[in-house]
This record gives structure tokens, sequence and C-alpha cells, in this order.
């Protein structure tokens, strides 16, 4: 179940963030790099540590899932899965104008992401499902630059079937 909801998110981001990025931030007048890395199975804390990480940077994971064991055959899944978007920048306003565009079309590959892939049905859903969390630029002591965080937490509806 969480190897299945990764994969399709991750192909989402991959084929559609920077086309939509750039069209969004076109049309607010704004200036910016819209790349990304991919990371799955990462956190921003994990991949922005590393030093050969290249950012801005979207850590795609799962946090938990409800699901059922009563069939072999097949087990639908509600799994808790994040969009975790990282980057840094010399200009702090201007880093939290582009985690606010990216949260944005973090939510347009959200609506992207049902029926992407084999057994993904549906992905946030529900009325109010998905959660953005946008944290105010911050520079650590010592360094030249600042750092935004937008976390995306959401659903994926997903079917395995098979597993017998």
């Amino acid at each position: 179940m969480f190897t299945d909801v990764i994969e399709a998110a991750a192909s989402v981001v991959t084929a559609n963030f920077t086309t939509l990025l750039t069209a969004l931030a076109a049309a607010k007048g704004v200036t910016l790099d819209p790349t990304i890395t991919v990371y799955k199975r990462q956190n921003a804390n994990l991949f922005a540590a590393l030093k050969t990480t290249t950012l801005p940077g979207v850590g795609i994971y799962g946090l938990g899932a409800q699901t059922n064991a009563r069939r072999q055959d097949l087990r639908d899944s509600s799994v808790l899965t994040v969009f975790d978007y990282f980057a840094r920048g010399p200009d702090p306003a201007a880093l939290l104008v582009q985690g606010e565009l990216a949260a944005e079309v973090l939510l347009m590959c959200i609506d992207r992401l049902g029926g992407s892939a084999v057994g993904v049905y549906g992905a946030g859903e529900a009325t109010l499902s998905v959660q953005v969390s946008i944290a105010p630029a911050v520079r650590a002591a010592g360094e030249t630059y600042y750092e935004e965080n937008v976390l995306v937490q959401f659903l994926v509806d997903e079917r395995d079937t098979g597993l017998s």
C-alpha cells in the first residue's frame, strides 16, 4: 500500500510540478526557479541535511494508513501521505511567496493523483481533508541563507489486489 502510493505521487509531482509552478508564478508576476528534485521516502529534515542534496526539493512519504486484513485477495487502504517542500534562498520574503506558490502547485498535483496509477482511486477527496502548513522562513545561526518548509498532508485511497 505505501509503495504504490509513494510511487504514484512521485510520478505525478515529477511530471507536473515544474510546469504548473512556472504557469502559476507567471500568472502572479513572480520570478523564481520552478525546478525541484523529488525525494521519495525522505522528509525535508533528512534530504536537506545531506550535502549532495539539490534544492528546492519535495519529500514524499507515508505517515500511516487505515486498512483491513480480513481479505487476502483485495485490500482497500487510506494512506496518510505527505508532500514536504523545502527551499533555501537569500530573501525571506521571496522565499515565503515561493513556498505559498509551491503549496498551491502541490494541491494541483493531489488533484491529478486519483486514477494516475493502478489501484490509486482517490486523493484528498473528503471535504477539508488536506492540511497545508507553511513555516515562516528562518535563518539558522551563522548561515547566510533562509529556509522555507511547506507540509501538505492528505489521504490517498488505494486498493491492492492479488495479494495472496
